[in-house]
């Protein structure tokens, strides 16, 4: 229980609370405008000042700046486990927790004692707070520790900063089921288990998002991707078995070099001969021809019949005389060049032979080895294709291992799932207790009570809890913040079914706004009887224009009411405020006013010209 809370200044308002209700009123000066609010006069500075001495981070944008509040100190008088201590901590020096008082039985030492206080680092002090309030286990049980919401994370239930959604109770992206589940006695560790599965998961998808990249970037399937691999095998195999055989022969370059000038030559040698035998060819029958006689035409015409006088016999004497004497000359240069062409051809091909010869000896010496060059080039195109399967090998082993843990995190849920549902089903009393005190509570405010409906899911589409709590139509705004009050009240008296120390819960001022007069005075009177109920307290803040309602008035009367009041804070003054001062950064901001209209205040259009923006507490 919270007893009271103090400062080292003088200006600040002590306030005390007690057990059951207790109301910081927040009231309206006469002379306020009907545009003025209760903004600023230190309702929710009291209720952090409150988080802060029990741990809450201390940042430059904080209700409680250092730099607008040095030298301040603040000290909440508070119950642990039935030890009565002073809790302090100063906005300058916030990672200091100063505790004054009956420490003697708490698991967790300080980090350091003074003559009066024991000293607590920030982080020290939230651990041993786990324990105090909702038996969290003590940070040497780190397998326990790490499964197990934190303290922080479960007190942000009982000093609620956000109002729209009560499953929301600080400004979150999302619903900590853990917290939730711990809070109302459920099977919190199968969320615990879930938590490694649900992130082996992720990896594994990550995993496989990876590898389908380097598939697009292959421009590949799966499939295609493994028969890539094979060949790639082949290939690397037969490449290894030729380094493997690579004998590498001296001067291999130049016999190759060689080699080629041999196959040139012979390539030449070889047009050579075949110009040399079709020249021969020809020659030999123009030589033929001119060996051959003139028919003889005599005999000839003698066969037919006909007889040549002696004249004409005497003509073809002298023409055969003459053709002799012609054709001789020709025959004897023919077969001149007959010889010489059957010399020549015989002599290249010789020549072709030889060289032949030579040629096919340094080939066999190169089809023997292999030139150094060759070997490093082999090496080479080796070496990149062994990286490139490899690299195509990793990403059909992430595949693999992707699938293979998104099986086994399937298979484990399950299993998990399967488990929880048993037990779950076993603590039927426990979730069923809290859904009827959330239905018996709503009924109160309503003809239809609300329902907070608590299931557990346990499918391949969504492990996890589910809580749904509903109030008649949710579209009402008074009608959603009585959902997060009865919500609230719900997990304040669940604690005590899972013998959780915790024994306040307090509440801003938001959490009325917008609701009837009625129901709000029907809310503090149950507030009050659940918490005395429950042996505990509830804190919460209240603008006066709620309590001078009639309607509010006549469910719960001025005289009733001012009893549960434990302090009054007002835009009177500074000195009415919790503070008892006003602070922030003087900001100037010029303002054009046309000039004043006749008649009309000189002083007043001059007060016009400037806006300043003061941060009151």
């Amino acid at each position: 229980m919270i007893h009271s809370v103090t400062a080292n200044k003088d200006s600040f308002k002590t306030v005390t609370f007690t057990e059951g209700l207790n109301l910081i009123v927040a009231d309206r000066s006469q002379n306020a405008g009907t545009t003025d609010s209760r903004n600023g006069l230190g309702k929710s500075t009291l209720f952090y000042i409150i988080d802060f001495c029990l741990g809450a981070d201390a940042t430059r944008n904080s209700i409680l700046p250092q730099e607008y509040l040095p030298d301040w100190e603040f000290t909440i008088d508070i119950d642990l486990r039935n030890r009565r201590v002073k809790v302090t901590r100063a906005v300058d020096d916030s990672d200091v927790i100063r505790v004054e008082g009956n420490i003697e039985g708490l698991p967790i030492p300080p980090d350091s004692q003074t003559d009066d206080a024991a000293i607590y680092s920030v982080e020290t002090w939230r651990a041993l707070l786990g324990w105090v309030f909702f038996d969290i286990p003590l940070p040497g049980d780190e397998a326990a520790v790490s499964m197990m919401p934190t303290f922080r994370r479960l007190i942000a239930y009982f000093i609620r900063k956000t109002y729209d959604d009560p499953l929301l109770p600080i400004k979150v992206p999302s619903v900590d089921e853990l917290a939730i589940a711990y809070l109302l006695g459920l099977n919190w560790e199968y969320l615990s288990q879930l938590d490694p599965l649900n992130k082996s998961a992720k990896e594994a998808q990550t995993i496989r998002t990876a590898a389908k990249i380097d598939l697009k970037k292959w421009d590949k399937s799966e499939a295609s991707l493994r028969s890539e691999c094979r060949a790639l095998e082949t290939d690397l195999e037969r490449i290894r078995t030729a380094l493997e055989h690579f004998d590498v022969i001296p001067g291999y370059e130049e016999i190759e070099k060689s080699v080629n000038e041999m196959t040139k030559k012979l390539h030449w040698l070889r047009n050579q001969i075949i110009n040399s035998q079709s020249r021969l060819d020809t020659t030999t029958r123009q030589l033929n021809h001119a060996r051959a006689a003139l028919l003889p035409v005599e005999e000839l015409y003698a066969e037919c019949g006909l007889v040549f006088p002696d004249a004409v016999k005497e003509t073809l004497e002298n023409v055969k005389r003459f053709h002799e004497e012609v054709t001789g000359s020709r025959r004897v240069i023919l077969e001149r060049e007959v010889r010489y062409l059957t010399q020549a051809l015989s002599e290249l091909k010789a020549r072709a032979l030889k060289l032949s010869q030579e040629r096919a000896e340094a080939m066999k010496a190169l089809e023997s080895g292999h030139a150094l060059g060759e070997y490093t080039v082999l090496n080479q195109r080796y070496a990149e294709k062994e990286k490139e399967l490899q690299m195509k090998k990793v990403c059909l082993a992430h595949l693999a291992e992707a699938k293979q843990q998104l099986e086994h995190v399937k298979e484990s849920k399950s299993e998990v799932g399967d488990a929880a549902k048993d037990e779950f089903e076993s603590l039927r009393h426990v979730w069923n207790e809290s859904e009827t005190f959330f239905r018996t509570l709503t009924g109160k405010f309503y003809r239809t009570p609300g329902s907070l409906n608590i299931q557990l899911l346990a499918d391949p589409r969504k492990y996890g809890f589910k809580f749904d709590p509903r109030v008649e139509s949710d579209l009402s705004e008074g009608i959603k913040k009585i959902k997060v009050f009865a919500f609230d009240l719900t997990l304040f008296h669940q604690q005590r079914v899972c013998e959780h120390p915790i024994d306040f819960l307090i509440h801003d001022s938001k959490i009325y706004d917008s609701t009837d007069p009625r129901q709000v005075a029907n809310a503090l009177i149950e507030a009050d009887r659940i918490s005395r109920e429950l042996g505990g307290q509830y804190i919460c803040a209240i603008n006066s224009d709620k309590l001078n309602e009639e309607e509010f008035k006549a469910i719960l009367p001025p005289e009733r009411s001012e009893g549960f009041i434990k302090l009054r804070l007002s835009d009177e003054s500074d000195a009415t405020k919790l503070l008892g001062i006003s602070f922030g950064r003087e900001t100037e901001v010029p303002v054009a006013v046309p000039p004043p209209a006749e008649g009309a205040d000189a002083e007043t259009a001059s007060g016009q010209q400037q806006d300043s923006v003061t941060r009151d507490a």
